[in-house]
């Protein structure tokens, strides 16, 4: 597959639709790899976390994720795992694997 075209769609407050394309080429994917890196460099407990969590997730699970900003208002949202949020998910990790 040389383009992936993944369209996720959800609800915003009020009637308005927020919809988010991912196009990434193999040459994309390539300059994302540095950064990548330096994520992982910076952040070493993050991919342990996240491969334990992939390898733990099902249809019914809940993934939460808290923010809290430099001025302290703390962000937090969750969902809940659905048949096709799980396919998305096992995707994800194939292509990441490779």
């Amino acid at each position: 597959m040389n383009v992936l075209e993944q369209k996720i769609r959800r609800k915003n407050v009020g009637k308005r639709k927020a919809v988010i394309s991912l196009k990434m080429s193999p040459k994309s994917m390539m300059q994302l790899k540095p950064q990548l890196e330096q994520f992982q460099a910076e952040h070493p407990k993050m991919f342990p976390f996240f491969r334990a969590a992939m390898g733990n997730v099902d249809v019914g699970s809940i993934i939460e994720i808290n923010m809290t900003t430099t001025a302290g208002k703390t962000l937090c949202s969750n969902m809940r795992i659905s048949e096709n949020d799980l396919a998305l998910f096992e995707t994800l990790t194939a292509m990441l694997a490779k």
